[in-house]
C-alpha cells in the first residue's frame, strides 16, 4: 500500500479547509461554502487516493494479527473526514436546490458508509426533491432505523409520505417530530392543516426555509412544470390603470424572484421587494428591477410605517396568510389618495379563510369584499381564473384590482 503522502498533513490542510467551509455556511455564504468543501475533498482524494481501499487492507491486517500503523490511523480519519465533509456538501446543495449535484455526493457517502444517519438523511431530502418519493421513503427509514430520536429525520419521512398520499403515516411522524422537538413550528403548522386545526398564518422560520430551498428552482419549476398564469393577469390588471403614469411607487409584497413585477408597464418605477427568503432576494436582484429588496416580514415592514405606496402588488402570497385584516388595515395606512391593491388568492366558497391539507390558506370572495369595504377599498376588477397546477389539477383562484379611488 502506497503511503508516501504524509495523511497527518493532509488531515491538517483537510481541517483547515473544512473549517472555513463552515464558517461561510454559517454565514449564509453557502457558494464559498461549496467552494471550500470541495477543495477539501479533492486534496483528500488527490494526495491520498489509497482511501477508497483502507478498510479492506484494515481487514487484512487484522486477519493477520498485524498492529495497525499511525499511517493507517490518519488514513482512517481523512476517510471519515471525507465523509463529514461530503454530507456536509451534499446538505448545502439540497439548500441550494442542486439534487443532482447532491445525489451525487451522498450516494458516494453511503456507498462508503451507509450507517451513517445524518448521511442517510440527507440523500433522503435530495431524492425528494428530485421526485423520487419511492426511493427516498427507504432511506429515510433506513435513517430512522439508524436514529429514531432525530426530528429532522422524522420531519422528512412526514414530508414524503404527505407527497406520496399517505395521510395517516403524515400525521403520525409530524406527531413524533413534535415529541422529539415540541417548539417545532414548521411540524406544529402543518399538523394543524392535516387535523383541520385554525391557525392565521404560515409561521416565518417555515416559509422562510421552504422558499430558501426553492429559490434555484422556483422560476422553472412554477412557470414551466405549474403553468403558473399570476403574472400575466397581474400585469394586465398593472396595465388597465387609468393614471398608471401617475404611479411613482410600487411594493411588492412577498415578492420571491420578482414574477410578478417584471413586465414594461412598471419599468423606471421606484420598485420596492419584500421577501422572509433571503436566497428568493438574490435570485430578484439578478432582474435589475427592483430600486430596493428588503429581507423581512412584510407586515413588519409596513408597522415601520414613513412611505406610502401608490401600487401594492402580492402574488401568491395570501397562501400563507389566512388572517387578512391587519394586512388591509397596514396597507391602507401606507396607501395613497389614489392607490391600487392588486392580490391574488385561492378560492374558498364557504367562510372566511381556511388552512388546507396542503399547508396553503384559500379565502372566499365574500371575505375579501368585506374587508375592502372595510377598509375603503373600491372594487375595480376580479379575475377568475387557474392559479397553476397542483397533482396535474387546475388550482381555481381570485385575483382583485382594488383602489382608493371610486369607479368612474
Amino acid at each position: 500500500m502506497n503511503l508516501n503522502n504524509d495523511p497527518e498533513l493532509s488531515l491538517s490542510a483537510c481541517n483547515d479547509l473544512s473549517i472555513t467551509g463552515d464558517s461561510f455556511a454559517m454565514l449564509g455564504e453557502n457558494t464559498q461554502a461549496i467552494l471550500f468543501y470541495e477543495r477539501a475533498i479533492n486534496h483528500i482524494e488527490k494526495s491520498n487516493p489509497t482511501i477508497p481501499v483502507v478498510d479492506s487492507y484494515l481487514d487484512h491486517l487484522k486477519s493477520l494479527s498485524i498492529p495497525i500503523s499511525k499511517e493507517i490511523t490518519f488514513l482512517l480519519q481523512l476517510r471519515d473526514k471525507k465523509v463529514e465533509i461530503s454530507n456536509n456538501l451534499g446538505n448545502l446543495f439540497n439548500i441550494c436546490g442542486d439534487y443532482n449535484s447532491a445525489r451525487k455526493t451522498l450516494l458516494e457517502d453511503a456507498q462508503i458508509d451507509n450507517s451513517i444517519p445524518q448521511v442517510m438523511n440527507n440523500l433522503g431530502v435530495t431524492l425528494n426533491g428530485l421526485g423520487w418519493y419511492k426511493e427516498s421513503l427507504l432511506i429515510l427509514l433506513h435513517a430512522e432505523w439508524l436514529n429514531p430520536k432525530a426530528f429532522e429525520i422524522q420531519y422528512n419521512l412526514s414530508e414524503t409520505y404527505r407527497a406520496l398520499g399517505f395521510k395517516k403515516n403524515t400525521i403520525f411522524h409530524l406527531q413524533k417530530v413534535l415529541k422529539l422537538d415540541p417548539e417545532n413550528t414548521a411540524a406544529d403548522y402543518k399538523l394543524a392543516a392535516l387535523i383541520g386545526e385554525r391557525k392565521k398564518t404560515a409561521p416565518p422560520n417555515y416559509i422562510t426555509k421552504l422558499f430558501n430551498t426553492y429559490a434555484k428552482t422556483y422560476e422553472q419549476h412554477l412557470v414551466d412544470k405549474l403553468k403558473y398564469n399570476v403574472p400575466k393577469h397581474i400585469e394586465k390588471l398593472v396595465s388597465s390603470i387609468s393614471d398608471l403614469k401617475k404611479c411613482k411607487t410600487v411594493l411588492d409584497l412577498g415578492c420571491g424572484t420578482g414574477l410578478c413585477v417584471d413586465y414594461k408597464a412598471l419599468k423606471g418605477k421606484n420598485l420596492t421587494g419584500i421577501d422572509l427568503s433571503k436566497n428568493m432576494l438574490k435570485e430578484a436582484a439578478k432582474k435589475l428591477i427592483y430600486t430596493e429588496l428588503t429581507n423581512c416580514d412584510f407586515l413588519n415592514y409596513l408597522k415601520r410605517g414613513g412611505k406610502e405606496y401608490d401600487l401594492f402588488i402580492a402574488g401568491d402570497v395570501f397562501i400563507y396568510v389566512g388572517c387578512l385584516k391587519s394586512t388591509f388595515e397596514l396597507v391602507t395606512a401606507n396607501s395613497t389618495i389614489h392607490s391600487n391593491f392588486l392580490f391574488s388568492i385561492e378560492t374558498l366558497k364557504l367562510g372566511t379563510y381556511q388552512l388546507n391539507d396542503n399547508g396553503r390558506f384559500s379565502h372566499s370572495k365574500a371575505y375579501i369584499l368585506t374587508l375592502a369595504k372595510e377598509f375603503g377599498w373600491v372594487t375595480k376588477e376580479i379575475i377568475k381564473t387557474d392559479l397553476r397546477l397542483e397533482n396535474e389539477t387546475w388550482v381555481e383562484g381570485l385575483i382583485f384590482n382594488l383602489s382608493k379611488r371610486k369607479i368612474e
